[in-house]
Order: C-alpha cells, then sequence, then structure tokens
C-alpha cells in the first residue's frame, strides 16, 4: 500500500547522526600524527576501532528497527 506521508521512528535521526560522526572520526582519524595504534588491529588506530564499532552498532539498530516495524505492521 502506498504511504503519502512516512514519519520516521523516534531516534532514528539520532542515530543516523551517530553513525554520521563516528564515520567523520574514522575517516578524520587517518590523517592525524598522534594516533595510538593498536597491535591485533594493523594500520587502525585506537579511535578508528571505537568508531567502526559505533556506526556499526548503530546501523544495526537502525536495520533491526525497520524490520520489526515491517514485522508490526504486517500483523
Amino acid at each position: 500500500a502506498y504511504q503519502a506521508h512516512v514519519k520516521p521512528r523516534t531516534g532514528t535521526l539520532t542515530l543516523l547522526y551517530i553513525m554520521g560522526m563516528s564515520l567523520e572520526r574514522f575517516l578524520v582519524d587517518f590523517v592525524r600524527g598522534d594516533r595510538i595504534m593498536m597491535a591485533p588491529v594493523p594500520h587502525l588506530s585506537f579511535y578508528q576501532v571505537i568508531a567502526a564499532a559505533i556506526f556499526l552498532t548503530a546501523g544495526i539498530i537502525v536495520v533491526v528497527r525497520q524490520r520489526v516495524e515491517r514485522t508490526y505492521e504486517s500483523l
């Protein structure tokens, strides 16, 4: 069914902002000179690993919320 206006769920904009900021932090940290490197993850700094984890967590939450919403709409 076609919906004329789809209202995003509460928190979606915040999750997208968190994803954008963590992506920005991940990319900017490549040009920093004072990076704290991690031995288990070559070529990535500590802050890049944290930013990637935050990005993935927020992305998973967005996907799960959309799937849960679609499941309830089909009932």
